[in-house]
C-alpha cells in the first residue's frame, strides 16, 4: 500500500484520473486552469494527461481530490441534470455564502483542497434540502 491507500484504489485511478479530467473539461476548464484543481504543477498535469496517471504517482491527496470532483459531478447531476445547466452553475456567479459572489469555478481554481470540500458540502447540503 502507498500513503495508505489500498491497492485497489490505487488501480482504479487512472481511470478516475481521466473521468475527472473530462468532467473538468465538460463543464468549461480549459487544459491550463486543471492543474490547480488536481493541486498538480502544470508539467505534472500535461504529463499525466499525454502518458497516463502511473500508480507510481498516485497519492492520497490527489485521490481525494479526484474523489470529490467525481462527487461534485455526481451531486450536480442528481440536482441539475442536464449538462448544459450543470456547466452554467459551474460559470455563473452564486450568492451562496461559500461563493461569495463568484462562480464556483473561480473556487475550483484557488488550488485549495479546503475548498473543494466545502463544494462537496454544500451541495450535500442542497441535496438534504439544507439549502440551494
Amino acid at each position: 500500500m502507498k500513503d495508505g491507500l489500498g491497492e485497489e484504489l490505487i488501480e482504479a485511478m487512472p481511470t478516475a484520473f481521466r473521468v475527472a479530467t473530462r468532467t473538468l473539461d465538460a463543464w468549461g476548464f480549459s487544459p491550463d486552469e486543471m492543474p490547480p484543481v488536481f493541486g498538480l504543477s502544470p508539467s505534472q498535469f500535461e504529463g499525466f494527461r499525454a502518458t497516463g496517471l502511473g500508480e507510481e504517482s498516485v497519492s492520497e491527496e490527489l485521490t481525494i481530490r479526484v474523489s470529490l470532483i467525481l462527487g461534485i459531478e455526481r451531486a450536480l447531476e442528481m440536482l441539475l441534470a442536464e449538462e448544459a445547466d450543470i456547466r452554467d452553475w459551474i460559470n455563473r456567479p452564486s450568492n451562496a455564502p461559500v461563493f461569495q459572489g463568484y462562480p464556483p469555478k473561480s473556487i475550483f481554481l484557488t488550488g485549495r483542497l479546503d475548498d473543494l470540500r466545502e463544494i462537496r458540502t454544500y451541495l450535500d447540503g442542497w441535496l438534504q434540502g439544507d439549502f440551494a
